[in-house]
């Protein structure tokens, strides 16, 4: 029969997800090029007064990419960037405009990630027996568990890389699972080309060509069947996301 729609809970963890995804990855360009991360902040500021549920920054500037394909389908967007800008060196140190240092920042960031990683605890532990109910697969719930573990795991060892890839398995886990039980609001393709994406820029950060060129490569496939059922949707954008994507994988090539 048809599933049933997901409740507002799902989607919100999703939102949080997200987030998280997006305070990583500006923990991420503090450490190794913080002008990026002040530019970051400055878009995520001047975009405050959009749509509540756009994506709220993602992984090492998958913007060019992902943030094309969301807005074709769903309306998500993601942070500025791309893959040429990944590799970065001497950057230039930067003191906040409040005088603080950089320990202080460095310990408020990860107090922010903690409780956006303590809020999907709570919110996934009220939509756990209804996603189980719904009949949510014992292999899809410990899936998603073991990746908000090692999530967990990471983050208290303030852990940037491991815990960026750890969150970026999450949003795997837990979009492939609902996607099983439930209708979201986006297909589940943008979902796997938004993982792919992700999953593909973070492994260009560490440099990882050969898995990055995998993970480009894989996120064409849905994407070609998204592309095929977004009737509704501009052709313009459509040709605009399939560049995007197109050299996003070409860029991470060149470097393999």
């Amino acid at each position: 029969g048809e599933k049933p729609k997901a409740p507002k809970s799902a989607e919100t963890i999703l939102k949080d997800i997200n987030s998280l995804i997006g305070e990583l990855d500006k923990r991420n360009k503090t450490v190794k090029a913080p002008w990026m991360a002040a530019k970051s902040s400055d878009k995520q500021a001047a975009g405050a007064e959009g749509d509540s549920n756009h994506s709220s920054g993602n992984h090492a500037g998958q913007g060019t990419a992902q943030g094309d394909a969301a807005q074709g389908s769903s309306g998500q967007g993601g942070s500025e960037g791309s893959a040429s800008g990944m590799k970065s060196s001497g950057a230039p140190a930067m003191t906040s405009g409040k005088g603080q240092s950089s320990a202080e920042q460095d310990q408020m960031q990860w107090q922010k990630i903690g409780m956006s990683l303590m809020d999907i605890h709570e919110k996934w532990n009220e939509l756990e027996p209804e996603a189980i109910a719904a009949g949510l697969p014992a292999s899809s719930r410990n899936g998603f568990e073991n990746a908000l573990q090692r999530l967990t795991q990471s983050v208290s060892e303030q852990n940037t890389d491991a815990s960026i890839t750890a969150a970026i398995d999450l949003f795997d886990q837990y979009t492939s699972g609902l996607s099983q039980i439930f209708t979201l609001s986006t297909p589940p393709q943008l979902y796997q080309v938004q993982y792919r994406t992700m999953a593909a820029l973070s492994a260009a950060d560490r440099e990882d060509w050969p898995a990055a060129s995998d993970e480009i490569s894989a996120a064409l496939e849905p994407w070609g069947l998204l592309k095929a059922q977004a009737k509704k949707v501009d052709n313009k954008l459509l040709v605009r996301c399939e560049f995007s994507l197109q050299d996003l994988k070409t860029a991470i090539r060149k470097m393999d």
